[in-house]
């Protein structure tokens, strides 16, 4: 799961959502960051220190010995980094991390420049998410936050099919999902339609 956007517009904190759900002491949850932003409970928690030799790449290679099942790449910055944390998911790892990029098109470009394994990339990458922070002299309104709403819960979805560790933390995502449409759609007709086209996000 890849979340990207622009500096200040929210990644680490949507990419903390879904953490703060699937993680619990069953399930080994681990984070590398720059510097540690949330306390997530039942976690390990690294922070990158450069001078003492902790890296994410350092870190990453440290915590899939660990076997973790869990793992939060605050960012991927090197080559290392992306290289690792492309390939962790293929050996059973729920990986979440973030990237600079304007949009998922950008981002998807940025993997590309990387020169990873496109069989590789196409089978780690299950979802990516492109978000930008929304200007607080604009009124989103109450049928705008419901598709927001909507849009974050199928982004859970997609990881519900994607993970087992997801699936047994969240097992009633996928009728949740179901629940918030019917009610959107009674309660503000045309309001969870989608923009078709290149220009959809």
């Amino acid at each position: 799961m890849l979340v990207a956007g622009p500096t200040g517009s929210g990644k680490t904190s949507s990419s903390y959502a879904p953490l703060q759900e699937v993680s619990g002491p069953a399930v080994n949850t681990v984070t590398i960051e720059d510097p540690v932003e949330y306390a997530l409970p039942h976690a390990t928690q690294i922070g990158i220190n450069p001078k003492m030799g902790v890296t994410f790449g350092s870190g990453l290679r440290t915590v899939l010995r660990q076997d973790a099942n869990v793992i939060f790449v605050g960012e991927m910055r090197d080559q290392e980094s992306f290289a690792i944390s492309v390939r962790a998911p293929l050996s059973g790892h729920f990986v979440v991390s973030t990237l600079h990029a304007s949009d998922t098109v950008s981002a998807l470009t940025a993997l590309r420049n990387r020169d990873l394994d496109r069989q590789v990339l196409a089978d780690a990458l299950q979802l990516l998410i492109s978000q930008h922070l929304v200007q607080s002299q604009v009124a989103l309104g109450v049928a705008g936050g419901a598709v927001l709403g909507a849009v974050l819960l199928f982004a859970l979805v997609q990881a519900h099919v994607m993970h087992p560790v997801v699936r047994e933390r969240m097992p009633g995502t996928m009728e949740l999902a179901g629940t918030v449409l019917r009610g959107l759609g009674q309660q503000h007709p045309g309001a969870g339609a989608v923009e078709a086209g290149p220009k959809a996000r």
